[in-house]
């Protein structure tokens, strides 16, 4: 049980039972003290037709923009504990990526969003901050899974006091160019992730043979966990086939070689099939896009960061 102290009282404030709608009217009247690292765009935003899993339409409790990450940002609260509420808000999201047009010039002409062009807004993600009285506890497991997904729990106090407490991704932690678990060993990531999962990862031996079975675990994880662990999987799978007379090889310079042959050197199937079944340079916006969103992906440092380059050198759209 939470105590809040006054000391200019010199007393603990009593908790006290407010409704969603109060809620919700607080934090949009100190939006900019609490969540200032968000724009505000509405609340109460309306979704037109059927909404993804629950075949009606609905309203989006607040909905912001996270000028960091260029993504939307789903504010969904409740006044108490809600099974249902990441079922909610992953329709919403599922919507808005289906009809980012509508949703973008929604925001910019009807609520006068402080927006930047749409070609440079984040489409394929959405974020999600859920704010209740109380998680359960497979909710938090599930969040913790996904960097885009924020819980926040919080009480009502006596005086219009209001403790808002951050159960996963922190603010400071929503940073899409910094990676916490970078220089971590393999076994303390492993040893983060969700029971069901990590389980089978600490039995299952690392080598080529078992290599389909744990990239095939590693896809179930959150990102940037990913990212880390199937870099240190080829790295670990190399150590193991390879003499020392042969280490030499691992440092070869990719930045001597062409696009088309580090892409074939990608030890994930997935991200290698992806980037090959997308031309090199890019046609369109689109396309450069998810060429973006792959690279990102690759678990090699090396690899990915020349790769990124190669992108980055585009000046896309420009010619």
């Amino acid at each position: 049980m939470q105590k809040l102290f006054s000391n200019q009282e010199k007393k603990s404030l009593s908790q006290v039972d407010k409704s969603e709608k109060d809620l919700q009217q607080f934090l949009c009247g100190n939006w900019k003290d609490l969540f200032p690292e968000y724009i505000f765009i509405t609340q109460e935003f309306q979704l037109k037709g059927a909404v993804h899993g629950s075949g009606s339409s609905g309203r989006i409790d607040i909905l912001a923009y996270n000028p960091v990450t260029k993504r939307f940002v789903i504010f969904e609260l409740k006044k108490n504990y809600d099974k249902d509420v990441l079922s909610q808000a992953s329709g919403y999201r599922y919507y808005i990526k289906s009809n980012f047009p509508a949703v973008y010039l929604e925001a910019l002409q009807k609520h006068k969003a402080e927006l930047p062009n749409k070609t440079e807004v984040n489409e394929k993600d959405v974020e999600i901050i859920l704010v209740a009285k109380q998680f359960m506890q497979h909710q938090k497991g599930q969040a913790e899974e996904d960097d885009l997904i924020t819980l926040i729990q919080y009480n009502w106090f006596e005086n219009d006091f209001l403790l808002l407490d951050y159960v996963t991704n922190t603010p400071n932690t929503i940073d899409p160019d910094k990676n916490e678990y970078e220089g971590m060993d393999w076994d303390s990531i492993v040893a983060t992730i969700r029971p069901t999962i990590r389980e089978q990862l600490q039995v299952l031996p690392v080598t080529q043979e078992n290599r389909a079975k744990i990239e095939a675990l590693l896809n179930q994880v959150m990102k940037k966990k990913r990212i880390v662990l199937l870099d240190l999987l080829e790295e670990q799978l190399g150590i193991g086939t390879e003499n020392a007379s042969d280490t030499s090889k691992k440092k070869e310079p990719y930045e001597k070689k062409d696009w088309h042959y580090i892409v074939k050197t990608i030890q994930n199937a997935r991200v290698r099939e992806a980037l090959q079944t997308l031309p090199f340079p890019p046609a369109t916006k689109e396309q450069y896009d998810e060429l973006k969103g792959y690279v990102e992906q690759v678990p090699n440092v090396h690899k990915r960061t020349v790769l990124q380059k190669r992108l980055d050198a585009l000046e896309f759209g420009t010619e």
